[in-house]
């Protein structure tokens, strides 16, 4: 799977400095861990009464699943953060560590994922069926990591399998979805849980054709097993972190209280109903798309596939040193992909 280094892919962009006057770009890519950034801000803009306005910050959320355009933003200072999952973090690693004022700085840990899958056509039974097939997933997403898991578990490499690019993360047809659908060369498509429902009719079914499904298509892998494959984060730059430390620490602890929030009105829902946690859901699906997101079931669904690090969980993940699945565990493996993989020519980890 050839790939292109990363720096190659950003091209040539001046440094500038983030303006800390302005209203601070925060970008979100499509994921249930994004959905407690739009609850704490009340919408894109952040809203009066919201729990970042209680936090004196003021907001301006970006789409952000264009992993390139947002390292892009981040070298010229249209924006502060980075919001990938770890892997995606090392792919840039190169070229946000090119200097000493973007330095990629890890400051929180926001979930795992249960809600990223491997679908595959009838024809493959096991892992190891994957030897000598065709895959496709998103160039610079959030699943070369996890297909770095997939094949070691199997104990097969890079080589051993043929790799599509895709451009687009999902609702396109340049999606590894809509690839798969299309493609019947193709035999395994890395895609996230609304796109995999739609092609298979859910995580224990098989596609029957019927309602837009892929006959014989089923999930083959998903991280509601690997469940410490996928790590979703945020990164900021060393120069503003150096000189807002004030306002990273607002951010972060507001992210954190609207999570707390959001999963207490989950449980309310689930129990007897929540009008608050609707209106979430309907922000949801406003700021996705109805093409993303086409019922507010599969908006609760895209917050039901994160299991949230939390507080508890972060103190772990950045702290505790026997931790398998922890910061420097990570960015060990996620520096050393993007080496091998030639997103990168240098290691050049990312500080926490």
């Amino acid at each position: 799977a050839k790939v292109k280094r990363f720096s190659s892919m950003v091209g040539r962009v001046n440094i500038g400095t983030v303006d800390a006057n302005l209203p601070l770009q925060v970008p979100f890519i499509t994921w249930g861990g994004d959905m407690a950034t739009f609850y704490a801000n009340g919408g894109t803009k952040t809203k009066s009464g919201s729990v970042f306005n209680r936090q004196g910050l003021d907001l301006r959320l970006k789409a952000g699943d264009d992993f390139v355009q947002q390292v892009r933003d981040y070298m010229s200072g249209k924006s502060p953060f980075l919001r990938g999952t770890f892997r995606m973090m090392g792919q840039a690693s190169e070229v946000i560590n090119s200097d000493p004022r973007t330095q990629g700085v890890l400051v929180m840990q926001m979930t795992w994922s249960a809600g990223d899958h491997l679908v595959s056509r009838s024809h493959l039974r096991t892992i190891a069926d994957l030897r000598g097939k065709t895959v496709v997933l998103q160039q610079g997403g959030p699943h070369v990591g996890m297909l770095d898991d997939v094949l070691n578990s199997a104990g097969l490499d890079w080589k051993d399998i043929k790799v599509i690019w895709a451009k687009e993360l999902t609702a396109s047809p340049k999606s590894p979805a809509e690839m798969f659908r299309k493609g019947s060369g193709i035999d395994a498509a890395f895609v996230i849980t609304p796109d995999m429902i739609g092609l298979t009719g859910g995580l224990e079914n098989t596609g029957t054709g019927a309602e837009g499904t892929v006959s014989g298509a089923r999930v083959l892998v998903s991280t509601a097993e690997l469940s410490r494959s996928i790590a979703d984060v945020y990164v900021v730059r060393k120069d503003f972190l150096d000189a807002h430390r004030d306002k990273v620490e607002r951010f972060v602890a507001g992210y954190l209280k609207g999570m707390e929030e959001v999963i207490d009105l989950k449980r309310t829902y689930e129990k007897a109903g929540s009008k608050p946690y609707e209106g979430l859901l309907k922000m949801t699906q406003k700021i996705y798309s109805a093409e993303v997101i086409p019922t507010l079931d599969d908006a609760h669904g895209l917050l039901s596939d994160c299991t949230f690090a939390g507080y508890p969980g972060n103190l772990s993940f950045f702290q505790d040193k026997n931790n398998m699945h922890g910061f420097q565990e990570f960015n060990r493996s996620a520096i050393d992909l993007a080496v091998r993989l030639g997103y990168a020519k240098k290691k050049k980890p990312l500080t926490a």
